[in-house]
């Protein structure tokens, strides 16, 4: 292979490494250019004017007369229906009206039997599934359905396809009625994990494991799915080892479920449990359980903020694309004149050199910020502290207004020292300084440069 032919392909080589890094972070770190309602698939320039959504911090909205047990329901006449364990150690439902919070909660006397009733989700069309432990069932809990109406529960049914020996609970019915969600968990193996399922009510298909990443987890346990209003996405909680519970979402498109992602890492509310996405779409709802029998059950309610498009903010990210260009089109010119002039081959090389490193430094300079501070001593002018952080913002739709986490990189420490300066004066008269500070006075903050003033000789 011929020198020239060497160099073309080495420079070649760093173009195309630099282009696709730039296009993998980009579309990493910003906005996806695909999205998903649930049903169809809508790309970026359709979006170019909508807003997004940032989860606000979750808040206390109610207190719900306990022990809570498993997830809360809302009925279509804004009740709530969750489990409740009983004196006898068993769980049943029991519907709460938060409108007249003095008012105990009564009994869903068509629902419940001497075991265990718990795990209650709605569907759109007012059928109710929960779990339950009854006996006639496949064995452990199993999933059973029935229709709630103005005067009413109706006597449930199990939901076949679904149940087996194994505990099956926390269903999560799909907007349109045919999909179900929900947790199987082994009772053999309590502890080890547990797997979300999904099975067509109406086609009557075995279930199928929801995320294919599953057995790569070890003993991550995931529960409490819910679909969102429209069934764009699925919220539902997991547990990894060394963990405590952490909010997941994974969106969808017709019947392929994205990786999932963890949401509201800096809300600082910790515990929460049975997320809930409200009927405007634009609210969650979660339960934090008591901790003891002497605490209570609260219902915690986080809303979405929408955001919207502010251009002038990625100024600076459109001077480096124009930047970038112009110093390749440079390159370019300079590869073609070096054809003629080989002396040129290395301004070449020096230039692609310089690029790499002030693309690195740039890439580094954005996750950092430079801090001074003035630190008091023994000696005069005390020291001065420099300290370099890596900032990291939460990731963007969990944060909301969670505060800024960093992380010490490095610091620099200067001890600044005081020497005598002479200064040139034409006469034998002392120069008088200005009693006020100055701009530069301003600008360096506490520490003062002594200037020594002697008469000319």
């Amino acid at each position: 292979m011929r020198e020239g032919t060497r160099r073309w392909l080495i420079r070649g080589a760093w173009a195309g490494l630099f282009i696709t890094g730039s296009m993998f972070v980009g579309l990493r770190i910003g906005r996806p250019i695909h999205y998903t309602d649930g049903a169809r698939e809508l790309s970026a320039n359709q979006l170019v004017a909508s807003g997004m959504v940032v989860w606000q911090t979750p808040e206390v909205a109610l207190e719900l007369p306990g022990p809570v047990e498993g997830r809360v329901a809302e009925l279509p006449d804004g009740r709530l229906l969750y489990g409740r364990r009983a004196v006898a150690g068993t769980t049943d439902l029991v519907v709460y009206d938060p409108a007249q919070p003095g008012v105990p909660p009564e009994s869903a006397y068509a629902l419940n039997t001497g075991y265990n009733e718990l795990a209650p989700a709605l569907s759109a069309d007012a059928r109710l599934y929960f779990a339950s432990d009854r006996p006639g069932g496949a064995g452990g809990y199993d999933l059973y359905s029935s229709t709630w109406t103005p005067r009413g529960f109706t006597a449930p049914v199990p939901v076949t396809v679904c149940n087996t020996a194994q505990h099956e609970t926390d269903p999560a019915p799909a907007p349109w009625a045919d999909e179900l969600v929900f947790a199987r968990l082994d009772p053999m193996r309590r502890g080890d994990g547990g797997r979300l399922w999904r099975c067509g009510l109406a086609s009557g298909l075995e279930p199928q494991l929801l995320f294919s990443d599953a057995g790569d987890r070890g003993a991550a346990l995931d529960r409490d799915p819910a679909f969102t209003p429209d069934g764009g996405a699925l919220w539902f909680m997991r547990k990894e080892a060394g963990r405590g519970w952490q909010l997941f979402r994974a969106s969808r498109l017709v019947g392929e479920f994205d990786d999932p992602l963890r949401i509201g890492l800096g809300w600082g509310v910790t515990r929460l449990r049975a997320p809930r996405p409200g009927r405007d779409g634009t609210s969650l709802g979660l339960l934090q359980p008591r901790r003891d029998e002497q605490g209570v059950d609260l219902w915690f309610v986080a809303t979405a903020r929408e955001v919207y498009p502010w251009w002038p903010g990625q100024r600076w990210l459109e001077w480096i694309l124009f930047g970038s260009f112009s110093t390749f089109a440079l390159l370019l010119l300079l590869l073609l004149l070096g054809r003629r002039w080989n002396a040129l081959d290395l301004v070449v090389q020096c230039l692609l050199l310089s690029l790499l490193l002030h693309v690195l430094v740039g890439l580094w300079l954005m996750g950092v910020e430079v801090t001074g501070a003035l630190v008091e001593g023994e000696e005069e002018g005390g020291r001065l502290e420099v300290t370099v952080v890596a900032a990291a913002d939460v990731a963007a739709g969990t944060v909301g207004d969670a505060p800024r986490l960093t992380e010490v990189a490095a610091e620099v420490r200067f001890a600044p020292g005081e020497r005598g300066l002479e200064v040139a004066s034409p006469t034998a008269s002392a120069i008088t300084l200005p009693a006020e500070r100055g701009p530069l006075d301003v600008a360096v903050g506490s520490y003062d440069p002594v200037i020594e003033q002697r008469e000319a000789t």
